[in-house]
């Protein structure tokens, strides 16, 4: 039953109605007999948008219901969102309090994150498309503009769609939009919300569209003041106005609002602006993630280890496992690090280790996260929140606050499991070490087991580096479903690929292409499970494929799993950004050497860069090994994944490449009877110099 008109969507009037056979509202979009008649591509667009709405399912989508079509007029049933809309908000609470921004914008990121999954695009994302709910949750709709990207195509090429304010300039200019363009409105959205006015604006649409097109985006810290610097940087990526210079993924949108969320900005944002309504940050349940706990005022990252949820098996590392905790039983072993890549399970082990600790001492453990926890003191007040030490008053100086931990876990037998230490390494180290060495001095039973991408470089640690798993050995053509499931990274992905597709098995005819995968992901977990989680999209040959083609951006939209984990584009971006411009250089620079190299080939090709690779080598970007044969024994290799990743996101400059293949093709001239050792170098120096007609290769 249809009640009182509460919107005008893109192509029909929506209006509140009632569902006859359970009495819930609901709300009816339709589009009448005449408007069809006028424009036939309306309908089309009004039935593809139930068709968009009933494959998105998402808390913050709004949900799809039914259509129907009854004498000529059409109607597209949905919930019924109740508490308005963010243009509504943005309206009546200025400023709006920062926290209660970045908590609508993550969810909005994801649902972008969900729509983008299924290729579609929105293309009329602003504040009057996003509903929120009675508790605020906010809820992405209107997809009456939006495109499916499925080969049917409605809109011609040329065409401008979308509301103009938020139009991104490529959109203005009718050129081919993809999911950047989103992005783009989604960033015009976020200034909105922080300053309530618009970026881009004028007095009729030309001036509008100029103003896209051409102005700079206006210093929103001289607006607001209050605003953390990552966030003005985060708008700044954005709302680039070349496509290419923009953010490439929502995803990366997410993770970076959700980490902003979890810091101590966050808390100093909640003091500033205190919300009046709680905010229920959401808990994040992992399978080999370990959860973050939150409270409203304060994150905290820390919790019993019984607590976490592990939603999956763990599989393999068993001697991994057992070096670590014989390590750990060490009367000298106080503190031991786990070091390795991101994404190579670290986590995941720490956590298996210390419940199996927990068993064989009886000791109690404790977990905390470190990712988006900045400084030693909230780290302290987090731990003294957790262990139940009593303080006088919150406001206890740090000194002896950290006093009345150290005298609470005197004779209390304990194993702490800090994780992502590479974080706070980058933004407190020095305060962090002490704190490590006191707790450590101070504390003879408490044993501390640590994971980071690089190591602590303290007297007292002990260091064990965790590796990819197990892999057949490339060029093994014989290997068969039994032999090959032995190995750890083959038998994760069977058991992974049985979560997304539960008939999968090994056979004769997939076990080939199962081997070459975990071989091209170098045994790397996370890796191993994006790649199963695609199997309800893709064959396991056709990611292999992808892999080669150099589309290293393995990504899954599964919601237990946090924004920076969801890609190995994330996880990759993450430590590129623990890195100082100079050694972000030397790293981009290095990915121009395909397979390894020796140092004097660094040398000749990167020059002074090359002082750089001890603070590589530190954080697990770059391996060094020795060979029994060539001409040189040690020799440095990039993990390839992170290769591929560099040559997308931050290709080496041509000045890189020339001297590479200078030095490679006079080193094959020279020395032809030991091609073999250098033949990937070689041949990716020839393969460049055939594209370059300045260049005159040596004879």
């Amino acid at each position: 039953a249809l009640g009182e008109q509460i919107g005008q969507g893109a192509m029909g009037i929506v209006y509140r109605g009632r569902d006859t056979r359970t009495g819930q509202p609901v709300a009816i979009k339709t589009v009448e007999a005449q408007t069809v008649k006028e424009n036939p591509t309306i309908l089309e667009r009004f039935q593809r948008e139930g068709e968009i709405l009933r494959r998105l399912r998402h808390p913050n989508i709004v949900t799809y219901l039914a259509t129907a079509e009854r004498e000529g007029q059409y109607y597209l049933v949905m919930e019924y969102v109740s508490g308005g809309d963010l243009r509504q908000l943005v309206k009546t609470e200025k400023p709006i309090a920062l926290r209660q921004i970045l908590t609508i914008a993550l969810d909005v990121a994801d649902a972008l994150a969900r729509t983008h999954r299924l290729n579609i695009l929105h293309r009329d994302l602003k504040p009057s498309n996003i509903l929120l709910n009675e508790d605020g949750l906010p809820k992405l709709s209107d997809f009456g503009l939006a495109h499916l990207n499925d080969g049917v195509e409605i809109t011609q090429h040329g065409t401008v769609v979308g509301t103009i304010a938020y139009l991104s300039p490529e959109a203005c200019e009718g050129r081919p939009l993809d999911q950047r363009s989103d992005i783009w409105s989604f960033g015009v959205l976020l200034y909105e919300l922080l300053t309530g006015q618009r970026p881009f604006v004028g007095t009729v649409t030309s001036a509008v569209l100029l103003e896209i097109m051409t102005k700079p985006l206006p210093n929103i810290g001289k607006i607001r003041p209050d605003i953390p610097t990552e966030l003005q940087q985060l708008l700044v990526d954005m709302l680039q106005k070349e496509p290419a210079e923009r953010i490439h993924s929502v995803r990366h949108v997410g993770a970076v609002l959700e980490t902003m969320l979890r810091s101590e900005d966050g808390h100093q944002l909640a003091q500033r602006f205190p919300v009046t309504q709680p905010i229920h940050l959401r808990d994040t349940p992992i399978d080999h993630y370990a959860p973050t706990v939150f409270n409203v005022r304060l994150p905290s990252t820390i919790g019993a280890l019984e607590a976490l949820a592990i939603r999956t098996t763990f599989v393999g590392r068993v001697a991994e496992m057992s070096t670590i905790i014989q390590t750990l039983n060490r009367p000298t072993c106080r503190v031991l690090t786990l070091i390795g890549a991101g994404g190579v399970g670290k986590t995941r082990l720490a956590v298996k280790v210390a419940r199996a600790f927990m068993t064989q001492t009886g000791q109690t453990a404790h977990f905390t996260s470190l990712i988006g926890i900045r400084t030693v003191q909230q780290l302290l007040q987090s731990l003294i929140t957790a262990l139940d030490v009593p303080l006088d008053n919150p406001s206890t100086p740090y000194e002896t606050a950290l006093f009345k931990l150290v005298d609470a876990l005197q004779t209390r037998p304990l194993l702490l499991v800090f994780d992502h230490a590479e974080s706070i390494l980058h933004s407190d180290r020095e305060a962090f070490l002490a704190l490590i060495n006191n707790l450590s001095e101070q504390l003879p039973h408490l044993r501390l087991l640590i994971t980071s991408r690089q190591r602590l470089k303290i007297q007292r640690e002990w260091v064990f580096k965790v590796q990819g798993l197990s892999v057949p050995m490339a060029g093994n053509d014989a290997i068969n479903p039994q032999t090959a499931v032995q190995y750890d990274a083959v038998a994760l992905f069977k058991q992974r690929a049985r979560q997304a597709d539960a008939t999968f098995e090994l056979t004769p005819h997939n076990t080939g292409a199962v081997v070459q995968l975990c071989q091209q992901l170098e045994g790397l977990p996370l890796g191993i499970e994006l790649a199963a989680a695609q199997l309800q999209q893709k064959t396991i040959s056709e990611i292999n494929d992808e892999l080669l083609a150099l589309h290293t951006n393995l990504q899954a939209d599964l919601e237990e799993i946090p924004f920076h984990h969801r890609s190995l584009a994330a996880v990759f971006e993450q430590s590129w950004h623990l890195l100082n411009q100079t050694e972000q250089e030397t790293l981009s620079h290095t990915a121009v050497f395909r397979g390894g190299f020796s140092r004097a080939a660094a040398f000749a090709v990167l020059g002074k860069q090359v002082a750089h690779f001890d603070s590589l080598l530190e954080r697990s970007l770059l391996m060094r090994h020795y060979t029994p044969t060539g001409l040189t024994r040690v020799r440095y290799t990039l993990p390839q994944l992170l290769r591929k990743h560099l040559l997308i996101a931050h290709p080496p400059p041509y000045q890189v490449y020339r001297q590479h293949a200078d030095y490679y093709l006079q080193w094959a001239v020279a020395h032809q009877d030991a091609l073999s050792s250098e033949l990937d170098n070689v041949t990716a120096a020839w393969e460049w110099a055939r594209t370059q007609s300045s260049f005159t290769p040596p004879r």
